[in-house]
């Protein structure tokens, strides 16, 4: 399969680089996914009982009952088992357990932003990022992680997207570059809508190109597929 390099137009790829800039209108090639002029900012309150340091940040509460806010390492995996059914874990790269010893032991593209988003109350989505400056990428190195995406609901990916973006611009954060993705990812499930109501625009182009293979349903039905070579 070809990888892209997502930037202004299309939403559609294999392996792609989602590059997000939202603070610019009218879309220049540079812009990448560009929020439109005129867009409502959201109200801003302080999450109670957020933790000091790294992860004391602003909440924004984009509606009545939509909210982002960043967790710890720790409690990203402590949701994973808790939420096998409402959200869609469908990314290897971005389990909590192969995230952690890239925060601990590897060079992660920057400091460990993992955002929630909520609505009413309920999570329906977590993007690990990574923020150096004004820039955020996904948590996971590409060095380690062949491809990476959203967690979101079934059917959220929009709504999680939207909310990422907004949170993202109140901390001044003004470019979003997400490397790389799959066909099928969650995030172009979001990207879609949003591009079709002229909330987003994208481009895309190929970076790479992956290697696959249909694998048996079980360990059994590899070892059996194997020749005396292996």
């Amino acid at each position: 399969s070809r990888g892209s390099d997502l930037e202004l137009q299309a939403v559609k790829g294999v392996a792609t680089r989602l590059i997000q800039r939202h603070q610019i209108s009218p879309l220049r090639r540079s812009d990448g996914l560009t929020r439109r002029q005129g867009a409502k900012r959201p109200v801003v309150s302080k999450p109670a009982g957020a933790q000091r340091g790294q992860y004391d940040r602003r909440v924004p509460i984009l509606s009545a009952h939509l909210e982002v806010s960043p967790i710890s390492i720790k409690t990203f995996e402590a949701l994973w088992p808790e939420t096998q059914t409402a959200l869609a874990w469908d990314c290897l790269f971005v389990l909590p357990r192969w995230l952690q010893p890239v925060v601990d032991h590897l060079d992660p593209p920057g400091d460990p932003q993992i955002l929630t988003i909520r609505k009413q109350r309920q999570l329906i989505g977590i993007v690990p990022l990574a923020v150096t400056g004004d820039r955020a990428t996904f948590l996971g190195s590409p060095q380690v992680c062949d491809y990476q995406d959203i967690v979101s609901a079934p059917g959220k990916e929009a709504t999680v997207l939207l909310g990422v973006i907004d949170y993202l611009r109140q901390q001044g954060i003004h470019t979003l570059d997400l490397e790389t993705l799959r066909p099928g990812a969650a995030l172009f499930k979001g990207v879609g809508p949003l591009a079709q109501a002229g909330k987003l625009a994208a481009v895309q182009s190929p970076v790479a190109v992956t290697y696959e293979m249909p694998l048996p349903q079980s360990w059994e039905g590899y070892l059996n597929r194997l020749t005396g070579k292996h």
